[in-house]
């Protein structure tokens, strides 16, 4: 799997972009910087060490810098 790159760790950026159709993350060692993710309508499947979660509109997360991040777009039929 391609790893995703990440951006540099510094003053507090923003970012929004229409996910829908594909999106995706993997950082084995995670990022240098705090990573907020907002999910605005859909689902994410968000895994981790401790198994996986799926969020929901209205959900946030907020990765820890160091920490392994794997998460994308998910349909939970």
């Amino acid at each position: 799997m391609k790893v995703t790159p990440a951006p540099p760790a510094g003053p507090l950026h923003s970012q929004y972009w229409d996910a829908r159709g594909h999106v995706h993350g993997w950082r084995p060692r995670g990022s240098k910087d705090w990573l907020l993710l907002y999910t605005e309508f859909g689902h994410c499947l968000v895994r981790f060490a401790g198994g996986e979660f799926t969020t929901n509109p209205g959900d946030v997360i907020l990765f820890q810098p160091g920490t392994p991040q794997n998460y994308g777009q998910h349909d939970p039929a």
